[in-house]
């Protein structure tokens, strides 16, 4: 039997921020979550926020941004695979369409996501938006002890 960990007020894990290293190239950031085999720990994860600040939009550019299972430089960018939160086009400019699309996003998890890795990267990607852009997480979850059929079937809905 495994015991439960009384964690009743919702933490935050702030990511560092990613940054494209070129305008409009992929660019991540690792965060380690101290989730661990060893302990039977995982965090169950209740929202992701998302913040991101444009630092020069032209017409019909666009920033794409992902909380992901792996480090997105495996696949060369964005992948859908092992995404935990992908906003595709989240923030777009044209001068036709009518200007700005909010940037900043808030994703809930009902019921709560149960993740176990020990790492979580935040990437981001743009198209024609001639600067390297920068954004970052925020992630609200709570602890959990998990038995090892847990764990290895959160591992698995991570693949």
């Amino acid at each position: 039997m495994v015991k439960k960990i009384k964690d009743k007020y919702m933490q935050f894990l702030r990511s560092g921020n990613a940054t494209q290293p070129t305008p409009d190239a992929y660019g991540n950031v690792e965060v380690r979550t101290g989730c661990s085999v060893r302990a039977s720990l995982g965090m169950e994860i209740h929202e992701i926020h998302i913040f991101f600040a444009p630092a020069s939009m032209v017409d019909n550019s666009w920033v794409e941004t992902q909380v992901n299972t792996v480090s997105g430089d495996v696949e060369g960018g964005m992948t859908k695979a092992q995404s935990i939160l992908l906003l595709e086009h989240m923030c777009r400019f044209t001068t036709n369409g009518g200007g700005w699309v909010p940037c900043n996003h808030v994703h809930k998890f009902d019921p709560p996501l149960l993740y176990v890795n020990d790492s979580i990267w935040v990437g981001i990607k743009s198209n024609a938006t001639g600067v390297a852009n920068t954004c970052y997480a925020r992630i609200g979850f709570t602890w959990k002890k998990v038995s090892d059929a847990e764990y290895i079937e959160a591992l698995e809905l991570m693949r």
